[in-house]
């Protein structure tokens, strides 16, 4: 599988977005320099940023709640020249090599766990600049209460369509610095190389950065073995395998959204780009992941219809919306479960060295602050 490729040249030429890597859960954009750098605007622009599919402010556009984002620098460095960035559909590593101004030089490494929400940053500096590289982590949602420690680990309490509760940790190989400065959470260090750890809320025992992206690469390579279509163009190869890169990242334990973003009507979902993604799926020999989008749909119709039918409207909307990260967790679950649509019921050839394993099932003081 190729891997997708571009520089600055690129950049000048035409437009380049961040590159998207996520599970289902956890959604986000790195751009060239390995961080998040606000530098677009407007409606329907690709704002770098951190979001998590039904996670959403009770207000009726039910905006996702906004993890923050994060930005670096190596003090002395002045501008990045010639980046090179690549993306690895097969495995949702992202790649940046960056030489500055003075020479130094930053190799970044980033991926999402598949299995885990963890967010991996690897960073090597050739440094000729200042001693230091800092993380400043912006996270102020609305609604929310803020606990936070030197040791890395930030506790959230935001008011949504329910309480969302539970912690960011940050770990890393290597000693580091954690403070707050109003709005923003500084991670320091003054390693030449190291590999930092974003945890939202897992807590379990995990190993080297290695270790995870080789169970991550198991778990997509599960999703790859489903099936496979070979295009004679290698340019629309490409863009066939990327497009189903980007339909795994984006299937939550609901459906298919638009897209875990804000610049996409804020992750909703439409019954009509769910069957053209349900398409897609199935006509790729991913039925497992396919069958989430019928199985969603079913699960919305007895709600759906008591409120078209004025029998049942329940006081808040959100309650049978079609955005499927606002059902209420029973109702979920009984989505999710329902039976009536699975996998087995869509028939498609397997590649015959397909794997079916279950995947890793892992997620699950001192200083406090309150926006409002």
């Amino acid at each position: 599988m190729k891997t997708i490729r571009i520089t600055e040249q690129d950049a000048k030429q035409k437009r380049c977005t961040p590159a998207a890597i996520g599970n289902g859960d956890l959604s986000l954009l790195i751009d060239y320099e390995g961080m998040q750098r606000q530098t677009e605007a407007g409606w329907g622009k690709l704002i770098p940023g951190i979001r998590r599919a039904g996670y959403r402010y009770n207000t009726p556009l039910g905006e996702l709640i906004p993890f923050g984002y994060f930005l670096t620098e190596i003090p002395g460095t002045g501008n990045v020249k010639n980046f090179q960035q690549t993306l690895d559909p097969s495995c949702g590593l992202v790649t940046s090599d960056c030489p500055y101004d003075d020479g130094t030089g930053l190799h970044t490494e980033t991926f999402c766990a598949l299995h885990r929400n963890i967010v991996v940053l690897k960073r090597r500096i050739d440094r000729l600049a200042g001693p230091t590289f800092r993380l400043f982590y912006h996270f102020s949602p609305k609604y929310a209460e803020l606990e936070w420690n030197p040791n890395g680990e930030i506790r959230y309490a935001i008011e949504g369509i329910r309480m969302f509760e539970g912690f960011i940790r940050f770990e890393a190989d290597v000693p580091f610095t954690f403070r707050r400065e109003e709005n923003c959470f500084i991670w320091e260090t003054k390693a030449d190389a190291f590999t930092l750890f974003l945890r939202f809320d897992d807590s379990a025992p995990v190993g080297s950065a290695e270790q995870l992206l080789e169970e991550s690469r198991r778990e997509w390579n599960r999703y790859w073995d489903e099936g496979f279509v070979e295009v004679p163009s290698e340019n629309i190869q490409k863009m066939y395998d990327l497009a189903q890169y980007h339909l795994r990242i984006s299937s939550t334990c609901w459906g298919m959204p638009t897209g875990i973003f804000d610049s996409h009507w804020n992750g909703l979902y439409f019954a009509f780009d769910e069957y053209f993604d349900f398409m897609g799926l199935a006509t790729s020999g991913h039925m497992e992941t396919a069958a989430k989008i019928p199985a969603f749909r079913h699960s919305l119709i007895g709600s759906a219809g008591s409120a078209w039918r004025g029998k049942k409207r329940p006081a808040n909307r959100a309650s049978f919306s079609t955005r499927g990260s606002q059902m209420k967790t029973d109702r979920r679950t009984r989505g999710a479960a329902s039976g009536m649509i699975t996998s087995s019921m869509l028939r498609t050839s397997r590649s015959p060295h397909t794997k079916r394993s279950g995947s890793p099932a892992t997620a699950n003081g001192s200083k406090k602050s309150g926006t409002r």
